[in-house]
């Protein structure tokens, strides 16, 4: 069993092989849990079940399907723990599963390549990041993934934390932790990179810009490089301006939550955070629209099969947007020529192909589409 927190994700190339997707909303409330539990229950069961009926895989596939199904239900607490929604991979060599901020419908597919339209509504827009507590005495570090935001521990997740504050600092000195939840306001906005007493950072006039320089090379180096989530600030004007002259965080966000976090208690922190996120997931899709409308006719691609197929092969589709719910059908060919047929490969075939070539892929409801189009692509070149 593994846990993934990104997308795309070279984990889930499952290339024609036999794949469950198992997915169902989730709740974090004790009698909410026991509904999810009962329900990721039944819809193993209905798994299972229809293994043992269905002709879409093998036999072998299916038996091997069959046992692996089993062996996730001994995941059922960590796989209900979370909000929002659960998306779950079930293939004949392990089980991958995502814990999502936007809830899927109860449903379970068979088929020989994993369902990604769920993953493409909850990626599209900025829901996975870092947020940087930043204050003159010391910083906490937030993330947001898999439906949930956390406080990460530096000092226990990384073995240079400890160094990396001391260069910080310019001296010898011994962090104070303060977990993520503490009812002291005082202590809201200190962190891991915070001195025992915080005043001796002015008593002996460190240099904040050297400061903040290390914590953003740490930051960089230790989560954005790694995670590829982008970075947000939060703090007074005065410290994000300087700390945004010396960053070389190519991951750092232009928005922001410009209040000092150092007077707050956590759950205001978490309520100011998710309105930045909301935020920042309505400027995306009023980006989005904007740029689909303002696309001269010979750079954007509206419902031909071909020329989409054809354009995606080619890695010519910078953004290609879907109708939610839109199952065409048909398929692509080696040679990018659309095949009219009943198979339903054509949808899965086109997104993938915009993925390899680092474009982008967005699920619309039907009142942000075109009018009259299902399918919209814009073109690089």
């Amino acid at each position: 069993m593994q846990k993934l927190v990104t997308f795309p994700n070279e984990t889930l190339d499952f290339s024609e092989k036999a794949v469950i997707t198992l997915t169902m909303p989730l709740h974090v409330t004790d009698v909410s849990s026991e509904k999810d539990t009962i329900q990721l229950r039944n819809l193993l069961d209905e798994a299972s079940d229809n293994l043992k009926q269905s002709d879409v895989f093998d036999r072998d596939e299916s038996l091997t399907l069959i046992d692996q199904v089993e062996a996730t239900r001994e995941y059922e607490d960590e796989l209900v723990d979370s909000d929002g929604g659960l998306i779950l991979y079930i293939t004949t060599e392990n089980a991958y599963y995502y814990h999502v901020d936007v809830a899927p419908v109860n449903g379970v597919t068979y088929d020989h390549r994993p369902n990604i339209i769920p993953l493409i509504k909850n990626y599209q827009y900025t829901r996975n990041y870092h947020v940087l507590l930043l204050n003159q005495e010391g910083i906490r570090l937030l993330e947001k993934s898999g439906g949930q935001l956390f406080e990460i521990d530096l000092k226990e997740n990384d073995e240079d934390a400890s160094a990396a504050q001391d260069a910080a600092l310019g001296a010898e000195s011994t962090s104070t932790a303060h977990d993520f939840g503490s009812k002291d306001t005082s202590e809201a906005g200190a962190g891991e990179f915070n001195s025992e007493h915080n005043d001796s950072i002015f008593e002996k006039q460190y240099d904040l810009k050297h400061y903040f320089s290390t914590v953003d090379h740490y930051i960089e180096r230790n989560y954005s490089n790694k995670t590829g989530f982008p970075l947000i600030l939060f703090g007074v004007k005065e410290n994000q301006d300087l700390f945004r002259e010396i960053s070389e965080n190519n991951y750092l966000l232009e928005e922001s939550i410009d209040e000092s976090a150092s007077q707050l208690h956590d759950d205001q922190i978490q309520e100011r955070i998710k309105e930045k996120e909301q935020e920042i997931i309505q400027k995306q899709e009023d980006e989005l629209i904007e740029r689909f409308e303002e696309t001269t006719p010979e750079n954007r691609i509206d419902d031909i099969p071909q020329d989409l197929a054809l354009s995606a092969m080619q890695g010519q589709i910078e953004e290609l947007i879907v109708e939610e719910g839109y199952t065409p059908t048909g398929s692509i060919d080696e040679n990018g020529a659309y095949q009219d047929n009943n198979r339903t490969d054509y949808l899965f075939q086109l997104v993938n192909f915009v993925f390899n070539t680092d474009g982008n892929v967005y699920i619309l409801p039907e009142e942000q589409m075109p009018d009259n189009v299902k399918l919209s692509a814009r073109l690089r070149y």
